[in-house]
């Protein structure tokens, strides 16, 4: 897009991000609720038993928890964290979110097919549908799921890139930035540098999700 230009950033500090996407299981244990579209019998994880908490039956608690808005995700974290004494956790800057998604090695090898077709759940290979965490392999950094599944929020609003070296870039505004793509997303555009937005903080569909950082 037109705003995916080259520029040059520097993360001076160091951060780690969740593994694979928040599950649904992982939400409705620290929200008590389950917001997701795909969790229904005809979405259940193949040989993996419903899971029922409180009267609420999880159909694919291992799938990444869908139809979180921004401002869902934010509650979620502030909620966890009222339990958690060490480090807080937070989303992920948008800078810190790409450095991750790209891993350790050259980004021409996100337009590979057969790097695409062990990596990424996508439009062609997820039936409709999003699966499991973590079935697809790990990029060099050990994170499953950075591309393909479900979009992720970040913590920045929309801005044009800079043109000038940027360090530890943080956006304001009013347009959440999502990174990722989901499982309905053309194979052809899931990179790590893609961008996307959606309306506003409360804003959601079936293809949102997050994942943690700190």
């Amino acid at each position: 897009e037109s705003d995916e230009r080259v520029h040059e950033v520097k993360i001076s500090k160091e951060y780690k991000l969740q593994k694979h996407p928040v599950t649904q299981l992982q939400y409705f244990l620290v929200m008590q609720h389950n917001p997701s579209y795909f969790n229904k019998a005809e979405y259940a994880e193949p040989g993996v038993s419903p899971i029922t908490i409180n009267g609420t039956t999880l159909f694919c608690p291992n799938c990444p928890v869908d139809s979180v808005s921004k401002l869902d995700a934010e509650k979620f974290i502030q909620a966890f964290n009222m339990n958690n004494n060490d480090k807080p956790f937070r989303l992920a800057t948008e800078a810190e979110w790409e450095r991750a998604a790209k891993g350790p090695g050259k980004h021409s090898q996100y337009l590979d097919a057969q790097w695409i077709a062990n990596h990424v759940l996508h439009k062609g290979n997820s039936g409709g549908q999003t699966q499991p965490v973590g079935k697809r392999a790990a990029n060099g950094y050990g994170l499953h799921d950075m591309i393909g599944n479900v979009w992720e929020h970040v913590a920045d609003f929309h801005q044009l890139y800079p043109q000038e070296p940027v360090v530890d870039p943080r956006s304001a505004g009013i347009i959440p930035v999502i990174r990722g793509g989901a499982f309905n997303s053309c194979e052809t555009v899931m990179t790590p540098t893609k961008r996307a937005i959606i309306d506003g903080k409360v804003s959601t569909n079936s293809a949102l999700g997050f994942r943690v950082a700190r």
